[in-house]
């Protein structure tokens, strides 16, 4: 009988229970204390977000001072992950072209601060600067560039330090996602414009060289993006050419020969048949222009070949032959077949062949004179 009238243990709740009603230690006035708490919070929040633009205006100003306190108090709204201090963060950049000498440094303390000194690891800050990059609008990238250029100089980014050795394996993972390895190029070839030793050749080479040959393959699987970030590292993995540059490896580092995976690679996207759709050809093709004057040991004989492939897709032989036989209607007829889109990737390459071949010939002056 005692076993039967015994009353049942009560049954508490499990930690993690969806059913499980929630414990208001302090009762009801606890919980209006905890909302009005949370209210107040998210008005605050509410202001900062909004105090944003105000301070982006105050970038701009012409008072010094302004400017620097209101980069600092922007990167404490994206240490606290505040709306809209990313965008603030980005606009902050262009503080670097600025005559003040204090208004440039508080550009790249942010970015120091932002992305580097305050990033948990080497990894995180390689992140953090990629996604920087895949953000920023055409300004906004040469400023970070301009600042990351800074910072190489003063030291703080290492050519072999352990950001841009995360920067590479970022590049060079083909498991990550194609808009995240652009970035990573991106970045790495803002670094190497300052030290292109961050490039160098062999085994960095080829991993930028096989992003750019996946990027242009096909054209189902053609990424525009990847492709012109690789070609921008190649074409800063050896600046000046054969002429080289007093700041530069120039002429100390060798030409890549005519069969290296990089050439090869760059040889895809300058092709009239090259599956990189569009618009988004030209900046892969500027790139690749530049980079096969920086890497190929002929770079008059294969532009030449360049602007040569590109000229029979615009203009077809039985066009020239129809001229040449002073049949008018067949020269129309051979006009009315001219391709637009063929034409207009002629006329480009053929204006930054010229205006490449003019910079080399300018670089090469100087040891002419010498000779």
């Amino acid at each position: 009988e005692g076993a039967e009238g015994a009353e049942e243990p009560e049954e508490r709740p499990v930690a993690g229970d969806a059913d499980a009603a929630p414990e208001l230690d302090g009762g009801v006035e606890a919980v209006r204390t905890m909302v009005a708490a949370l209210k107040t919070a998210l008005g605050f929040a509410v202001q900062m977000g909004g105090a944003v633009s105000v301070l982006c205006r105050l970038l701009a100003s012409s008072t010094p001072s302004d400017a620097v306190e209101a980069a600092g108090l922007l990167v404490r709204l994206k240490q606290f992950g505040v709306d809209g201090a990313d965008e603030g963060a980005r606009r902050m950049l262009g503080l670097v072209f600025s005559r003040d000498q204090s208004v440039r440094d508080a550009a790249v303390e942010a970015v120091d601060v932002l992305f580097l000194a305050g990033a948990e690891s080497p990894v995180a800050a390689a992140e953090g600067l990629a996604r920087v990059a895949a953000a920023s609008a055409l300004g906004e990238l040469a400023a970070l560039e301009e600042v990351l250029k800074l910072l190489v100089s003063d030291g703080r980014v290492p050519a072999d330090g352990a950001v841009i050795k995360a920067l590479w394996a970022q590049a060079g993972d083909g498991a990550s996602h194609e808009a995240a390895r652009a970035a990573a190029l991106t970045v790495l070839s803002m670094f190497a414009a300052r030290t292109p030793e961050i490039i160098g050749g062999g085994a960095k080479l080829v991993v930028v060289a096989a992003a750019l040959d996946g990027a242009c393959r096909t054209r189902k699987t053609s990424n525009p993006a990847l492709a012109r970030a690789a070609a921008a590292v190649l074409a800063r993995a050896r600046p000046g050419g054969n002429a080289g540059t007093p700041e530069s490896l120039g002429v100390c580092a060798p030409a890549s020969p005519p069969d290296h995976p990089a050439i090869a690679a760059l040889a895809r996207v300058l092709s009239p048949t090259s599956p990189l759709p569009g618009r988004g050809w030209y900046p892969c093709a500027e790139q690749a222009i530049a980079a096969l004057y920086a890497l190929h040991p002929d770079p008059e004989g294969v532009a030449a070949d360049v602007v040569r492939s590109f000229a029979v897709a615009a203009f077809p032989a039985n066009g020239a032959a129809g001229g040449a036989e002073g049949d008018e209607g067949k020269g129309d007829a051979s006009a009315s077949r001219i391709d637009a889109a063929n034409l207009a990737r002629f006329l480009f390459v053929l204006g930054e062949v010229g205006l490449r071949h003019l910079v080399h010939v300018e670089g090469l002056a100087p040891a002419g004179r010498r000779a």
